[in-house]
């Protein structure tokens, strides 16, 4: 049963998709709101609105990467929530939703060129679908974790972090990872501060459009290099392999399978160990 005020599931699974598609659309429907003689994708702005556009994108895109270090590429793509671990570690020891908060940020970022008053409705409009969408994730958790998770709720905030807690690992801050599962939002990132630089919004689009045939080919890189695992072929029978080794006792060539260990595996989804295997 779904929670009170929580996301359907069509929400989740297309939160991606409707995040950067409110980006044209917030902008066509600022242009014909305001009757703006501007295109409607790159409105004019001044420097004193480009300057904390930037900064506030800027701490949004920082923590995003600092964030999914402590995560898997999987879990940021995954159609479907992902309760199998539970992080307390990193920005989750001072912030429960630090990838939340860092996209209303980048993109609270974005808003700010189109003025004040529509960056406040931009990102209260994803304040408001995010919190439907944390409602999924902490009710999954909720059952999954139980006391656990309700202890780590009590001492830790949704949205505004616990600043003393709040350490910031320098050493990850450029982790490899944690730019390649965001290809997106770092070309965005990128594409305001080219915007800001250049007074003109419309390097956004070629920047973002970059970043995304990146981020589609890093996953689908993911995609190809996963290991099937192969189905447990059926054990002989004994007099089958009587037959074909003579008198020689079949038990010493027959190794079973345990049944729960087979099923375990394709739960997991997790490849089998092979003696030539090599790290990814």
């Amino acid at each position: 049963m779904k929670p009170r005020g929580a996301a359907y599931d069509w929400e989740f699974r297309w939160r991606f998709p409707i995040l950067i598609a409110s980006q044209p659309a917030f902008a066509w429907l600022v242009h014909t709101t305001s009757g703006s003689s501007h295109r409607w994708y790159a409105p004019e702005f001044s420097g004193r609105i480009a300057v904390p556009a930037v900064l506030v994108a800027t701490l949004g895109i920082l923590l995003r990467i600092q964030a999914t270090t402590a995560l898997r590429a999987r879990v940021m793509a995954s159609d479907d929530p992902d309760v199998s671990r539970f992080v307390t570690y990193g920005l989750y020891r001072a912030l429960r939703n630090p990838l939340y908060v860092s996209s209303l940020l980048l993109f609270g970022g974005y808003s700010l060129f189109f003025g004040w008053e529509w960056a406040l409705g931009y990102v209260a409009f994803h304040g408001w679908r995010y919190r439907r969408l944390v409602r999924v994730e902490e009710s999954l958790l909720r059952n999954e974790w139980g006391a656990d998770f309700d202890e780590y709720c009590q001492a830790v905030p949704r949205w505004w972090p616990k600043w003393p807690e709040l350490r910031f690992e320098f050493g990850r801050w450029l982790s490899w990872h944690g730019v390649v599962a965001n290809w997106v939002y770092v070309a965005i990132w990128c594409g305001i501060v080219v915007s800001a630089w250049q007074g003109d919004l419309a390097w956004i689009i070629p920047c973002e459009f970059a970043g995304g045939l990146l981020m589609a080919a890093y996953y689908a890189r993911r995609w190809a290099r996963r290991v099937p695992v192969p189905r447990p072929e059926p054990a002989p029978l004994a007099s089958e392999l009587t037959a074909r080794r003579g008198s020689q006792s079949p038990l010493l060539d027959v190794v079973p399978v345990p049944h729960f260990e087979t099923e375990s595996i394709k739960r997991s989804g997790a490849a089998p160990v092979r003696d030539d295997a090599r790290s990814a």
